[in-house]
C-alpha cells in the first residue's frame, strides 16, 4: 500500500512538472484524484516563508499532494473530525 502511495505521488510530482512548465496558463499544479491543487495556492502558502527558510514550491506542493491524499484516503474510509478534534 505504501509503495503504490509513493509511486503516485511520484507520478504527480512529475506530471506536475511538466504540466507546470508547459500549460501554466490553467494554473493548475497538481491534479490529485480529479482534485485541482492551485499554482496560486502553493505560491500564497510559499509567501509566508522567508528566503532563508529553506521552503521551496516543490517541498510545499509536495506535502500539500501529501495532505489532499490523506484527506482523501479519510473521506474514502468514511472518517470524520468533531468540531472538538479540529
Amino acid at each position: 500500500m505504501m509503495l503504490l502511495l509513493a509511486i503516485v505521488i511520484v507520478c504527480v510530482i512529475l506530471f506536475n512538472f511538466s504540466f507546470h512548465c508547459f500549460n501554466e496558463r490553467k494554473n493548475v499544479a497538481a491534479i490529485v484524484n480529479g482534485e485541482y491543487i492551485y499554482v496560486e495556492d502553493i505560491n500564497d502558502v510559499l509567501s509566508e516563508y522567508e528566503e532563508t527558510d529553506g521552503v521551496t514550491y516543490d517541498v510545499i506542493l509536495e506535502n500539500t499532494i501529501n495532505e489532499l491524499l490523506i484527506v482523501q484516503y479519510g473521506k474514502n474510509k468514511g472518517l470524520e473530525a468533531t468540531d472538538a478534534e479540529i
